[in-house]
């Protein structure tokens, strides 16, 4: 798994998940990655959910399935 940290500003900064499409984003770096681990953790959550009540399209079963192989939950 690769992250990408991008400068658009000064104090702009974007930290990408380009395997599962995820984006965080602040002022600095580390509030780049923090921003990035809360929609990744937020959107594996929401589509795990999601994924007993809808059929989930090609790219979000995609995305959950990549997800799926990437987080470790500390209950399991």
């Amino acid at each position: 798994m690769n992250i990408a940290v991008e400068q658009r500003e000064v104090d702009d900064f974007v930290a990408c998940l380009y395997d599962a499409n995820v984006y965080g984003y602040g002022d600095t770096i580390p509030e780049a990655l923090n921003d990035l681990r809360v929609d990744i953790i937020s959107q594996f959550e929401y589509l795990t959910t999601q994924e007993t009540k809808v059929e989930l399209g090609k790219a979000l079963k995609r995305q959950l399935d990549f997800l799926k192989g990437v987080i470790v939950r500390k209950n399991a």
